[in-house]
């Protein structure tokens, strides 16, 4: 059997435990000569307590961890030869017998329990019964390990708070993001129907007045009679615009296999059915991407027709879209000869109504690149451009 030791141990926990114990075990000078002392030597430096009891319970060794363990837990000095169930409080002595049945069956048993203190807090331990076998292999006693986890349990305690109120606020957000959802489609509902139907009246009053009074009209009555027809014809696809960047922001991209090749070619024929493509389109080969199909679709015809508009006044007009891989990224790239633009502006290519050239330049609204911008975001990628001022402009895209 080992000798029980008193030595100061470096590694001993820092809660209220650690200093009851660091109190208890004194600074000693002792031999190392022989194995038994170098043994308790280890034992009594570890920070973790130990103890040895035999089958009926007897207290036959424990190290200086231990001890002061006991003290903690138990209230009372730890002493060889005594039965260990006399120092359990009486709540914990049958919870107690009944591990140790199981650990007389040969079996480990490890569990945590908690011990409190004068002053309401307490102490947890990490608890490990081990069974000593003979060389029969019967079960002789039990060797008992116990580790100051308060730190551990504390934190613990305190993540899974975290994690309650963080669940709390998330089902807080989410209940508020399911109300702004519901308003923004009772807005776009206003929109597509309220703001339609005078708009409508408009443009058609404005058609009547052209076709039954025209001729009775000045010059400059027919010309203000076709300004409301234009504006009117504007302000409808503006509404088309911006219901479509308020549906991208409640969509959630598919993911399927799109073949860009074919892609590009359907968006570059629905172009033409539009108004015939003046520009030299130069295709090179793309690849296959894991995308939504319509939102892609949805961020090429801007890219394209951008590219188409903006190059329209250039004697030959050429447009490049090919793909390169860059820090193993795909990026997509649709390039242009046409009137570029001022690049200490380019932070505002990307939002609602901003536009770098005037109405009378280019028409526009300003909402094609935003809905380019918040496509590419929704699937984890960037957007970005370069140019120069009547030298050409040129789009960037990555997809994750």
């Amino acid at each position: 059997m080992m000798s029980k030791l008193n030595i100061k141990s470096s590694s001993a926990p820092t809660t209220k435990s650690a200093k009851l114990c660091k109190q208890h075990i004194p600074a000693t000078s002792i031999s190392l000569a022989s194995p038994a002392m170098r043994l308790n030597a280890i034992l009594n430096s570890s920070p973790i307590g130990f103890l040895l009891i035999d089958n009926d319970y007897t207290v036959l060794e424990f190290n200086s961890l231990m001890e002061d363990f006991a003290k903690i837990a138990w209230l009372k000095p730890l002493q060889k030869n005594e039965n260990l169930l006399s120092y359990l409080p009486p709540d914990k002595v049958e919870d107690f017998t009944d591990r140790y049945r199981v650990v007389l069956q040969g079996d480990k048993i490890n569990y945590e329990v908690a011990y409190p203190w004068h002053d309401g807090s307490s102490t947890s331990f990490d608890m490990n019964l081990n069974p000593i076998l003979d060389a029969d292999g019967a079960v002789t006693g039990c060797c008992i390990s116990s580790e100051d986890i308060s730190v551990q349990v504390a934190s613990g305690n305190k993540i899974s708070a975290l994690n309650i109120a963080l669940e709390h606020k998330v089902a807080e957000r989410t209940a508020q993001y399911e109300a702004v959802n519901k308003e923004l489609e009772a807005f776009s509902f206003s929109v597509s129907h309220d703001l339609r139907s005078p708009l409508r009246a408009v443009n058609s009053y404005a058609q009547i007045m052209l076709e039954d009074y025209g001729e009775k009209l000045d010059e400059d009555g027919r010309e203000i009679l076709e300004n409301i027809r234009y504006n009117g014809k504007k302000m409808g696809r503006l509404i088309d615009e911006l219901l479509s960047f308020s549906r991208l922001g409640r969509k959630e991209p598919e993911r399927e296999a799109v073949n860009m090749d074919e892609l590009i070619k359907r968006v570059i024929a629905d172009l033409g059915q539009v108004s015939p493509i003046e520009a030299v389109i130069k295709l090179s080969p793309l690849p296959v991407v894991q995308a939504d199909n319509t939102m892609l679709y949805q961020v090429l015809y801007n890219l394209l027709s951008n590219a188409v508009k903006y190059s329209s006044k250039k004697e030959n007009p050429v447009i490049e879209i090919f793909a390169e891989q860059k820090n193993d990224k795909t990026v997509f790239t649709v390039k242009d000869n046409g009137a570029g633009f001022d690049m200490r502006f380019a932070d505002k290519l990307f939002g609602v109504f901003q536009r770098l050239h005037s109405e009378k330049q280019f028409e526009g609204n300003g909402v094609g690149l935003a809905i380019v911008q918040r496509i590419i975001t929704k699937f984890g990628g960037q957007v970005w451009a370069a140019a120069k001022e009547n030298e050409g402009a040129t789009f960037y895209f990555t997809l994750n």
